[in-house]
């Protein structure tokens, strides 16, 4: 998690770690961690790069055609 802190910017100060607790489809409760902005002002608006893995990781995961495709809607608006 340390490494995966470096990545999304935990020592700049970008964002900070929290623990959450989740709710699967089965209703099974599961330990979390999320990244929280440290200044909650937005909107936001991902990078390519991320929206690309999100969009690779929504086909890989087969999640709904529709979503994905307002990932790539999303994706061909931003600036490269």
């Amino acid at each position: 998690m340390e490494k995966l802190d470096i990545v999304e910017g935990v020592p700049a100060g970008i964002y900070y770690r929290e623990a959450v607790t989740v709710v699967d489809e089965d209703g099974k409760e599961h330990l979390a961690e999320t990244y929280r902005t440290s200044d909650p002002k937005g909107p936001f608006t991902p990078t390519q790069r991320y929206l690309g893995l999100m969009i690779s990781g929504a086909k890989e995961h087969g999640l709904d055609p529709d979503y994905i495709q307002e990932l790539e809607d999303l994706y061909a608006t931003l600036e490269k």
